[in-house]
């Protein structure tokens, strides 16, 4: 099975939290997206891999040569939204604005209009269902956004931890990639992107790689440029924030690079053909409103 290698393609104070900054004052800090770009690209290209980048459009608006680098490498390019806002923030008409633009702004820079979509810290939740209505209507046709589990920015925790075929409430079908998880003490938790992915061991990474192998099943990962960088500027978003942004940053390209070397990883698309869907289960947008 290949399992998906895919980077969140922000800055790294596009952060959802109580302090974020409003996106006019985004331009006066310090950037690090370029240089981050020239580490990803170069640590790809040793081992021969190809990623799915989601853009955000912000990013494509302000560095459209960075998103044509990208796709000049080979590398699959996906749409994050234009501003980085949860999704159950917005009403249905300031979402499809954002979406129609960022889409926009992305396909102009790289050449193609994205057919892939990740929300901003997996805000589709329960509240938000709509999205997938108007996610379909903009042409996505691979969706990576459901967090299967509670979530600070969102979740639907009785969503399948495996790729499933969503019936929107229009009808349409989008497959969806939630993030991967798996239960401890009750609760479902991810291990395969971010901080979490900084901070949990490499001998729990490999033990659910290989049971999601076992299974049949791709692990779906989030990285984003700042779980690699070792010289992020310091914060104004509190302690904990400051800390969760260097934990065990160091170590992050090494440690990618074990789980890279045992098992095969590539793009959505990669991925979407790897998947038996025949076999997988569909489910409407009622079907993930109810609890665990």
């Amino acid at each position: 099975m290949k399992h998906l290698l895919s980077f969140d393609f922000e800055e790294w104070f596009h952060i959802i939290q109580g302090s974020e900054l409003r996106h006019g004052e985004w331009s006066a800090l310090t950037p690090r997206i370029e240089a981050m770009t020239d580490q990803l690209l170069e640590f790809l290209s040793v081992r021969k891999v190809k990623a799915t980048f989601f853009v955000l459009g912000w990013v494509a608006e302000k560095y459209p040569h960075l998103i044509a680098r990208v796709a000049r490498e080979n590398h699959e390019i996906g749409c994050h939204s234009h501003l980085h806002r949860p999704v159950w923030s917005m009403k249905p008409e300031e979402f499809a604005a954002d979406l129609r633009q960022s889409l926009d702004v992305i396909g102009e820079a790289c050449g193609r209009r994205p057919k892939i979509f990740r929300a901003p810290g997996f805000s589709i939740d329960a509240r938000a269902l709509w999205a997938f209505d108007i996610l379909s209507a903009e042409g996505i046709e691979l969706d990576s956004s459901v967090y299967p589990g509670r979530h600070n920015h969102g979740g639907l925790p009785a969503a399948p931890i495996t790729p499933f075929l969503l019936k929107t409430s229009s009808g349409a079908l989008i497959r969806e990639f939630p993030i991967s998880t798996f239960s401890m003490l009750g609760r479902r938790m991810t291990f395969s992107g971010g901080g979490f992915f900084r901070l949990l061991p490499l001998t729990l990474q490999r033990n659910r790689f290989s049971a999601f192998n076992k299974a049949g099943d791709p692990v779906i990962t989030y990285f984003h440029p700042r779980d690699f960088d070792t010289e992020l500027p310091r914060s104004d978003f509190g302690w904990l924030r400051e800390w969760k942004n260097n934990v065990n940053v160091a170590g992050a390209f090494s440690k990618l690079s074990s789980l890279m070397e045992e098992f095969e990883m590539g793009t959505l698309t990669d991925v979407n053909g790897s998947v038996d869907w025949a076999a997988r289960p569909t489910l409407g947008t009622s079907e993930l409103t109810s609890t665990r």
